[in-house]
């Protein structure tokens, strides 16, 4: 609907009304630390130093990342997600040039400059999809420090989970690279980090497997959730991965971990994608 809604209190109720709406073209995720919101929009970062003030209030950001189409260290291309760390960092899903970006201060005011860190990629004006060997072409399996399509991040600002949307997986860092084409310490969704095929290539869906994973958060006991779109289904570790391949705890959505099914009619048990 091109907008955001804004609530004071979670609901507790269905169907339960915003207390203000602000129009908002192009937006596709939200983090809120703190009074700060980082929007990301088609192609940058909005920084927000508040919520909006009603549903009349213009909402201009106070920071800007990016703002243009580009594969540079001041550009972005379709960024999907975005996250601000307690200790006030932004890590940002630049999901078309293949790349995560970190910034090691979210400003109050103005436009961001490069961001301190890539990954995904071995420099700023690299973006090509599972490059390990840096030929400006695409490798036959993706590895460690290599993405394609990540679209959603999560970090407390020690750790990163990044979901790598097309290489049908997770990431994990036990610690925040600090360096550029960092290599992840863990891989969820795959048996290894060549693995790059849907449900693991497997003939059904798996505990230890995803298709085109579109979101992950992580909360304050390590519980980890991931939105697992092509199987229809979330999928939940009962504690923060530490091995390749784990399996989850928990799914919902589904039955059973090896179903995978769209239910065309919704209820309350199922999830449509």
């Amino acid at each position: 609907n091109a907008r955001l809604s804004t609530y004071g209190n979670y609901a507790s109720r269905s169907r339960a009304a915003a207390d203000f709406v602000v129009g908002m073209a192009f937006k596709t995720d939200v983090s809120a630390r703190g009074s700060k919101l980082a929007i990301a929009s088609q192609h940058g970062i909005q920084i927000h130093n508040g919520p909006p003030a009603g549903s009349n209030d213009p909402y201009l950001p106070n920071a800007m990342a990016g703002g243009a189409r580009g594969c540079a260290a001041t550009l972005m291309s379709a960024p999907r997600g975005s996250y601000i760390t307690p200790d006030s960092k932004l890590v940002v899903a630049d999901t078309e040039n293949h790349r995560v970006l970190i910034w090691n201060r979210v400003p109050d005011a103005g436009q961001m400059g490069a961001a301190d860190v890539v990954v995904g990629q071995p420099r700023m004006d690299h973006c090509v999809s599972n490059d390990d060997d840096e030929d400006g072409t695409p490798d036959r399996t993706p590895t460690a420090r290599t993405l394609h399509d990540p679209i959603s991040v999560w970090s407390d600002g020690k750790r990163l989970v990044v979901a790598d949307r097309s290489n049908h997986r997770l990431l994990i860092w036990n610690r925040l690279p600090s360096s550029n084409f960092q290599p992840a310490d863990h891989v969820i969704g795959q048996a290894d980090f060549r693995g790059a095929a849907a449900n693991a290539g497997l003939p059904s869906a798996s505990a230890t497997t995803l298709s085109r994973p579109l979101g992950v958060d992580v909360n304050e006991f390590g519980q980890v959730a991931v939105a697992d779109r092509d199987n229809h289904r979330v999928l939940l570790w009962d504690s923060f991965p530490t091995s390749n391949g784990q399996a989850a705890d928990q799914v919902v959505g589904q039955t059973d971990f090896s179903q995978n099914a769209l239910r065309v009619t919704p209820t309350a048990q199922t999830l449509p994608t």
